[in-house]
């Protein structure tokens, strides 16, 4: 441990790649009563919908995500393991 040898060449064996997702400024915004009161409709899709309301209360960054996905691969509705896979998804 003291004195380790790793033969490995070209970088095989290295730390993974910089993480660029990290937000760099976690300032908020300033209150807003107009975008705290409800929610707005941001965008309308076929079957989605996105919402946007602004947390002053708490003033924590976050959110909600629901989700239906509807899907024919794996026998989802003709096996147990096909159930399975899908709720483990």
């Amino acid at each position: 441990m003291n004195s380790p040898k790793c033969e490995i060449k070209k970088n095989k064996l290295d730390f993974p790649p910089a993480n660029n997702m990290i937000p760099k400024n976690f300032d908020l915004l300033d209150e807003m009563a107009d975008l705290s009161g409800k929610p707005s409709l941001v965008k309308s899709w076929d079957n989605t919908e996105l919402w946007y309301k602004k947390d002053d209360k708490f003033k924590r960054p976050k959110s909600i995500i629901n989700m239906k996905i509807y899907t024919l691969d794996n026998d989802y509705s003709k096996s147990i393991e096909g159930r399975l896979f899908a709720n483990l998804w």
